[in-house]
């Protein structure tokens, strides 16, 4: 936690302010410097995240508990996502929030499984959207899903630079000092393998979704679905960084348009 102090009892002396304008003067200032704050914070947020941005900024909490104090933070009572971004996170397995899912279900061997639906996005479309969690799929993927009219596009109708399963590299990544590794996974089959276009338009506009579906259970390979972690983003510290110099300014100037008031 980091706390910035701002001392305003030389001018309450000084101007003889009541107990009410000094509490107003410190609002006017909490809230100015609150308001910078989240501006510098957005513009790092634009510039440093995509797909995830969204998700970050349910994290954010402002609080005024008081006249005197202003709490900014990131918590993840909403999003587990967003103290993942902004301090770094090592390589985990998604399949131990899967396994807690309520959509999951039970075979009658009795093991849990899930079907997990990955939405893909056109060339044209805007890939950055937290809707399109498979990507960007190929141009020639796209025609075979259009082409198959809603039926589940098989391997052989790919376009051949599409129908191998790729392979997601090992994992080395520092966090917090600690070395992570995780080893190399190739998955069983193309990640575009059963793709469909879904209708979601009407008669007059037509429009659709294109999307697979992928099986996790207590079967599926131990590395198959680790997620290679998050870089630290440290997006809080860069505005706060960039506000630190202007503090003093912009608490004279509230000063100044406070008393210019009274």
């Amino acid at each position: 936690m980091i706390k910035l102090n701002i001392d305003i009892s030389d001018v309450s002396n000084d101007f003889n302010l009541i107990l009410q304008e000094a509490k107003d003067l410190s609002n006017n200032i909490l809230d100015r410097l609150v308001a910078e704050y989240n501006q510098r914070w957005d513009m790092w947020i634009d510039m440093k995240l995509n797909r995830t941005k969204a998700e970050y900024r349910r994290g954010i909490e402002i609080e005024r508990p008081d006249d005197y104090t202003a709490i900014i933070a990131l918590t993840s009572r909403k999003s587990k996502l967003a103290l993942m971004l902004e301090d770094g996170a090592s390589a985990f397995d998604i399949k131990a929030g899967l396994r807690k899912s309520q959509k999951r279900k039970t075979s009658i061997g009795g093991n849990w499984y899930i079907d997990v639906p990955f939405r893909f996005a056109t060339s044209k479309a805007a890939a950055f959207s937290p809707a399109f969690t498979g990507g960007v799929a190929p141009a020639g993927v796209i025609r075979a899903a259009k082409k198959a009219a809603g039926a589940a596009v098989p391997i052989a109708a790919l376009p051949k630079k599409n129908r191998d399963a790729k392979i997601r590299h090992g994992i080395n990544r520092k966090i917090d000092n600690v070395f992570h590794s995780v080893p190399q996974y190739k998955h069983k089959v193309s990640i575009f393998a059963g793709i469909r276009r879904i209708e979601t338009g009407t008669a007059k506009k037509k429009s659709g979704v294109y999307q697979t579906f992928r099986r996790v259970s207590d079967n599926s390979d131990p590395f198959s679905w680790i997620h290679q972690g998050f870089q630290p983003r440290h997006l809080m510290l860069r505005a706060l960084a960039s506000l630190t110099p202007h503090v003093d300014t912009i608490v004279d100037a509230e000063i100044n348009k406070f008393l210019a008031s009274r």
